[in-house]
């Protein structure tokens, strides 16, 4: 009778599923056939445990990375700034290899970007038209509806009463104010005579109501005295060159033939706002004048007391605009004239331009919604040019690809070399495009304010658009 085979002893499958596992995967195979061979030796000259007990020890010791004998420190692991920097050598050098591709995706992106940029600015300027107020939300403008029977009429200006009757009688009202615009005749000292158009009358309540930041005096006693005046910092400069401006309150200044006080400067106003002046003259409103309730020369301006309150205030305007007919009648007969007035919100000021005698530098909503229409579909343009660069390369990619592999590179490996190309040619279109908007900035000043700065790239609505 045949005997049996002896059945071959096995090292234990947990200790070979661990050297597997936390071995360098180069020398796995190498390893666990030489620890196979000496668990055979042991065996045959000992026994099986012994030879297991060895197998288990010489495992943990491959393993181990505190091991005296096989320290990890063989296979040391990459840190991560050594494989970043390893692939954008390795991308910084094909895409100096194809300039050619590599240049015409740069200038592709970065225009694309620069017009985007571009819109962005343009929009961002439109939208925060008086934004810049402390209270903008609270602040309101009266306008004027003028119905005489054969038309109708509407005006941005009010009767010279409206404010601070409205102050007096409705609690909704915080403080009220008038601006009222003016030529000014400017002598100097030295003889010199100037024209200006944007000086207005101004009740003292405007630095209630309106954020100004002063550069120089008080704001709640820069217009409380008949013939005073408040500069702002370019008519500052323009009179009293090379003067302080702590020393130039006190100051004289001519004004159409009568002597003003500067009693304070502020700071040059944003482009962005409904209402631009460079100086505002103090004015004094007798309340008992009734020719100032038939004189439409003032743009009114209310401060409430929360936004609520315009809707309140909104619907007892009918009752104060029943007392102003019964004043019409009552002092001038005249029956046939009547008057409605309305709210605007302050910041809806700029899209409104169908008021007559209003402020200048109107805009237009539709313009905002096309114009980032636009920028979106360049963005797209830019994208999908991009996107066929890419793919007119991809089939010398993809031999390189497979060379790679068979080198032994990983997908992953492979999938952070072309993300750190992609990365270092738009973080480059991005440059480009901040350098292009800058140099163009000064062109399209009158659509985005005073110039794009360096700063503004830096703001923190400007770094989201740039992500």
């Amino acid at each position: 009778m045949t005997k049996p085979p002896e059945k071959i002893p096995q090292p234990p499958r947990w200790a070979t599923f661990l050297l597997r596992k936390y071995t360098n995967p180069e020398l796995a195979e190498e390893i666990e056939g030489d620890l196979a061979e000496a668990f055979q030796d042991v065996a045959a000259q000992k026994s099986v445990s012994s030879a297991k007990l060895s197998y288990v020890v010489n495992v943990l010791r491959f393993i181990c990375p505190f091991s005296s004998e096989h320290p990890r420190e063989h296979y040391p692991k990459a840190s991560v700034i050594d494989m970043l920097t390893s692939y954008l050598k390795l991308s910084s050098r094909y895409l100096f290899k194809h300039k050619a591709f590599t240049l015409m995706n740069i200038m592709g992106l970065a225009v694309g970007l620069a017009a985007c940029m571009a819109i962005f600015f343009y929009v961002r300027f439109e939208l925060n038209y008086d934004t810049f107020h402390q209270h903008a939300d609270r602040i309101f403008r009266v306008s004027a509806q003028i119905n005489s029977g054969e038309s109708e009429d509407q005006i941005a200006p009010t009767a010279n009463g409206v404010a601070i009757t409205l102050k007096e009688q409705y609690p909704e009202v915080e403080e009220a104010a008038r601006f009222i615009p003016t030529m000014a005749i400017i002598k100097t000292a030295v003889g010199e005579v100037f024209s200006e158009g944007y000086f207005f009358k101004a009740d003292p309540e405007v630095f209630k109501i309106f954020s100004y930041p002063m550069l120089a005096g008080n704001p709640e006693e820069a217009l409380k005295n008949p013939h005073s005046v408040v500069l702002t910092k370019a008519m500052a400069n323009k009179y009293f060159a090379n003067i302080d401006y702590q020393q130039l309150l006190g100051k004289s200044l001519t004004i159409n033939s009568q002597p003003y006080q500067v009693t304070g400067v502020v700071k040059n106003l944003p482009e962005n706002s409904d209402l631009l002046f460079d100086a505002l003259l103090s004015w004094q409103f007798n309340s008992a004048d009734n020719e100032q309730w038939m004189d439409f020369g003032s743009y009114t301006y209310l401060l409430l007391h929360d936004q609520e309150s315009s809707k309140t205030l909104a619907q007892k305007l009918s009752a104060f605009d029943k007392e102003f007919d019964d004043r019409i009648v009552k002092e001038w007969g005249i029956s046939y004239l009547t008057v409605h007035h309305y709210l605007h919100p302050l910041t809806s000021l700029h899209y409104n331009n169908t008021l007559m005698g209003d402020t200048e530098h109107k805009g237009n909503r539709s313009y905002i919604y096309i114009f980032s229409c636009i920028a979106v579909f360049i963005l797209m343009i830019a994208c999908i040019n991009y996107i066929n660069f890419a793919v007119a390369q991809a089939s010398g990619r993809a031999v390189e690809a497979g060379v790679r592999k068979t080198a032994g590179a990983r997908q992953k490996q492979l999938w952070l070399q072309y993300m750190s190309e992609s990365f270092i040619v738009t973080g480059v279109a991005l440059l480009t495009a901040i350098v292009l908007v800058q140099l163009a900035g000064k062109h399209f000043t009158h659509l985005t304010g005073p110039g794009i700065s360096s700063d503004s790239f830096f703001q923190s609505e400007n770094l989201v658009l740039l992500e």
